[in-house]
């Protein structure tokens, strides 16, 4: 099967601002090869809470096309500079307070490389050196405060190489922003929307004080992603073989499906996370009666759910001494904090990001009996798949389609799902979190199966493959605000 190679563009937008609160918004969308095509039909709007003086009508400016490159800045004590490897930067006033922190694509703070006061006088911190030794490889954004200044850097690591990217010049945004009402402690706005040609790509609240470091990026991800589609195992969890598994494996789904990816990461550059015996089929049965067991997803009667899934799996992962980037979840169903994104009704494009490169997704869809006259949709029980890729059929490109590996076929070949959302009805039945709304989840075309929740594991990406995909990045291509 022909690979498809995927292709990446990132977009990051910075605004200035006072504030304190949120450092970095993220949202993944789905425009594909911006990179050749015009990208005027994408609008960002953002509404703000009381008066609001904006140039155009609806509240929204426009992105044109434009480049990132690397730039370099003459040391000053009021402005920082970066070269390939390390920020600058000078204090002028006694005892004050610098603070250096990276941020992943998730927002979430990677990093820290330094949070003290400082001596008059100038400084350099390395931050080829702390990202080398501790991020995977990634887009980052490294944000800068010197007292109530603020800069912000881009930093790409691929593999083992890392470059930061330019300085982010906020004149104009923060110009921009300050037209949108201010309060007391600084620039406050209600929602964030993404548009393409009229069509919303995303909505994303913003609740608290938009931050001077407010950096929005866009991950366009592949339309069709099927590189691992073929490499990934595909375990029968009835399957008899090495005495098989308690009950004939009926309820052994969950640890199944997350064995198929465990295996692949173990054969591309985290060998601990697996055994190897010589005879890769009895590692994984090994593996699947493991993350069964009571140590970890503590298989019962009735298998496992997500709470018990995302335990297990971290859990399992750690007793191996190998670090996790992430391990996330969307779903309805109740899990431990730690895992928690926060969304209820889980979002097919973070799904399929999960898919790309060390990340891997697993999604628990629920079996419902459907009774038209009263729209409601009854739990009956679920099942646990491996995503393994997305945007294709079986016969030809389909964006609403998933590739999944299921543990309860026999048959060794790839299941393409086409998904459509619910736009009414209601999910009710004896578990925690129902009834609810039903409206927005994906439901599997032709089945009553719809998708309760998702698990999404992404590894450190220091594989030689890995590396080679993320070097990939190196070509980014970028788009600037121009308002």
């Amino acid at each position: 099967m022909t690979k498809r190679i995927s292709r990446f563009l990132s977009l990051v937008l910075c605004a200035s601002t006072v504030g304190i609160s949120r450092d970095i918004v993220d949202l993944r969308g789905t425009i594909i090869d911006l990179a050749e095509k015009p990208v005027s039909g994408v609008v960002v709007t953002v509404p703000s809470l009381g008066l609001a003086d904006t140039a155009a009508a609806d509240g929204s400016f426009r992105l044109t096309s434009g480049a990132m490159h690397v730039s370099s800045f003459s040391p000053s004590p009021t402005r920082p500079s970066a070269s390939e490897n390390s920020v600058r930067f000078g204090v002028t006033e006694p005892n004050q307070h610098v603070s250096l922190k990276l941020y992943n694509a998730a927002g979430a703070r990677t990093a820290t490389l330094a949070d003290k006061h400082f001596a008059p006088g100038d400084y350099t911190v390395d931050v080829l050196g702390a990202v080398r030794a501790n991020l995977a490889s990634s887009h980052y954004v490294l944000s800068m405060r010197r007292g109530k200044a603020n800069d912000v850097f881009t930093v790409l690591r691929a593999g083992p190489g890392t470059s930061l990217r330019r300085r982010v010049s906020t004149s104009r945004e923060k110009a921009r922003i300050k037209t949108l009402g201010a309060s007391d402690d600084g620039f406050r706005a209600t929602e964030l929307i993404i548009k393409k040609e009229g069509q919303t790509l995303h909505s994303v609240p913003l609740n608290a004080n938009v931050d001077t470091a407010l950096s929005i990026l866009l991950n366009f991800i592949p339309s069709v992603y099927m590189d691992k589609a073929e490499e990934l195992p595909d375990y029968y969890q009835r399957d008899d073989a090495y005495g098989g598994f308690v009950n004939g494996g009926s309820v052994y789904c969950g640890p199944t499906a997350v064995s198929n990816s465990i295996i692949w990461l173990a054969d591309n550059g985290h060998a601990r996370l697996a055994p190897n015996s010589g005879d890769r089929k009895k590692d994984q049965h090994d593996i699947i009666a493991l993350l069964a067991s009571s140590s970890y997803m503590n298989l019962g009667p009735a298998g496992v759910g997500p709470d018990g899934v995302t335990r297990g799996l971290n859990d399992y992962v750690h007793d191996r001494g190998v670090p996790i980037e992430m391990l996330h979840y969307q779903g309805w169903r109740p899990v431990s904090s730690e895992f928690r994104t926060g969304v209820n009704i889980p979002n097919l494009d973070w799904i399929k990001t999960g898919t790309i490169g060390s990340s891997n997704a697993y999604i628990n869809i629920g079996w419902y009996s459907h009774d038209e006259g009263s729209d409601t949709w009854t739990r009956t029980g679920g099942h646990w798949v491996a995503v393994v890729g997305y945007g294709h059929d079986g016969g030809g490109p389909n964006p609403n389609s998933l590739i999944v590996h299921d543990p309860a076929s026999r048959a060794k070949f790839n299941e393409y799902w086409e998904l459509s959302r619910l736009e009414s009805g209601t999910m009710s039945g004896n578990y925690r979190g129902l009834p609810r709304s039903a409206e927005g989840f994906y439901k599997i075309r032709g089945r009553n199966g719809i998708v309760d929740c998702a698990v999404v594991l992404t590894m450190p990406d220091d594989s030689p493959a890995s590396v080679a995909r993320a070097l990939r990045l190196r070509n980014l291509t970028g788009i600037d605000a121009n308002y």
